[in-house]
């Protein structure tokens, strides 16, 4: 009996596997236009921190818009707890104009911005609130998203909400120090560590001073490489901007008016005041500072002090030795009643503010590297670290009932196109391959 041998053959493919082809090539298609895009960008978030600030300080918070596209404009409602914060001021984020209006009895601020030149995209700063806090306690920070806006085409976009709090307490660690760690230099020195490379190097004095007003400001988030202010209204020196080279949460800036400073030698000339400042919260960055200052114009007159001769000066201890040094001061303007000054600092300590008196026959030196501008009023208006932004920003302009960028076009996702392509090729083939070729 002839045994019989079948050479192999292609499967073939049944009807029913037929039939189901289209389908199948159907449901590949819509999946790749449908869910390819959502996982290619995810849903922008509208996002709030948790932060802890002390009771009787500021805090300055930004609303973030994260990964978000062409951003144009949008209403943000922020609800908090009237009886323990309530908002002071509401500052632009990334370059946009804003319009705001704060209600601390119901506890609410509204916030509308909108960029008038360009879309912003990216993780976008919306809006910096700045908080009072007014007694120890919890406040919610719930966000209300009203819309945001497409800058072209006026859509809304869709977006997911994530609230946050403030928490107000009291320091639970002892005095402002940062964080215990010894870091470089010699050890002890009290007023601590927690700085990075801006080491505090507040003088060891044999008694306590007697401190005679003191203010604190947290600054919520400061990103890296973008300068941002603290200001303390009410004092000789009124803005600290900090810049540094990592972004950094929840910096904490004191500074301490001294009634006098005790078991060291008194600084150069005539001083007008001796300040404490601390930072905390800089652990591991690389930091620079500038202390701006006035200087009362009556002051100067009754004491005869030259103008050009004014400096802030520094205490630090090196090697043992403690002594004060003139940083590089500058007059940056002046109105009726003051004098403004900048100086610049690598580090945190306890501060003068001094100048010399008038002497005759002698020339000054002059103290101011550039020109002087003249402010517009007696004493600076407090600012709490704005986002730097251009000058347009402080006039700003609506928005035109018409895009100011160019009229929308069609987008064309190539890559959808082209998988569709590619997809629909492969089927084809393996359909070829199922079926064979007589």
């Amino acid at each position: 009996m002839r045994s019989m041998t079948r050479s192999p053959q292609l499967f073939r493919l049944t009807q029913r596997t037929a039939d189901l082809l289209p389908f199948f090539i159907l449901f590949t298609m819509l999946y790749l236009l449908l869910f390819y895009p959502l996982s290619a960008s995810a849903i922008p978030e509208v996002k709030i921190e948790n932060v802890e600030v002390t009771p009787n300080s500021t805090i300055t918070i930004p609303i973030i818009v994260r990964n978000v596209e062409n951003l144009g404009s949008g209403t943000i409602n922020v609800i908090y707890n009237p009886s323990i914060v309530r908002v002071v001021n509401v500052k632009s984020g990334t370059g946009n104009a804003l319009e705001w209006n704060a209600d601390n009895t119901e506890g609410i601020v509204r916030i509308v911005a909108w960029s008038a030149n360009e879309s912003k995209s990216g993780d976008v700063i919306f809006a910096n609130i700045t908080f009072e806090s007014l007694k120890e306690g919890f406040s919610f920070l719930n966000l209300s998203v009203h819309d945001l806006t497409d800058y072209f085409n006026y859509t809304k976009i869709d977006f997911t909400v994530k609230n946050g709090s403030i928490l107000v307490r009291r320091s639970t660690g002892g005095g402002t120090s940062g964080g215990g760690g010894g870091g470089a230099g010699a050890g002890g020195g009290g007023g601590g560590g927690g700085v990075g490379y801006m080491p505090p190097t507040t003088p060891r004095q044999t008694e306590a001073p007697s401190v005679v007003e003191r203010k604190e400001v947290t600054i919520a988030c400061i990103e890296a490489g973008k300068p941002e202010t603290a200001s303390f209204e009410g004092l000789d020196v009124y803005n600290i901007t900090l810049i540094e080279d990592k972004t950094v949460y929840n910096v904490s800036i004191v500074v301490e008016k001294l009634a006098k400073v005790v078991g060291i030698t008194d600084a150069p000339g005539v001083v007008l005041s001796y300040f404490n400042i601390t930072v905390t919260n800089l652990t591991g960055v690389n930091a620079s500072a500038t202390v701006e200052f006035k200087v009362s114009k009556s002051w100067m007159s009754e004491n005869s002090i030259e103008e050009e001769t004014i400096r802030l000066y520094k205490y630090e201890e090196r090697e043992g030795i403690g002594r004060w040094f003139a940083l590089p001061t500058s007059k940056i303007g002046e109105d009726s009643s003051f004098s403004y000054f900048s100086a610049e600092t690598s580090s945190f300590s306890l501060f003068a503010i001094s100048g010399e008196v008038k002497s005759a026959g002698k020339t000054p030196q002059p103290t101011a590297v550039g020109t002087p501008q003249t402010l517009p009023s007696p004493s600076p208006t407090p600012s709490h670290f704005p986002s730097p932004t251009p000058a347009s920003e402080h006039t700003p302009t609506p928005r035109a009932t018409t895009p100011i960028a160019p009229a929308p076009s069609l987008t064309i996702n190539w890559f959808i196109i082209i998988a569709i392509i590619a997809s629909s090729a492969i089927i084809l083939t393996v359909l070829y391959l199922l079926t064979g070729a007589k």
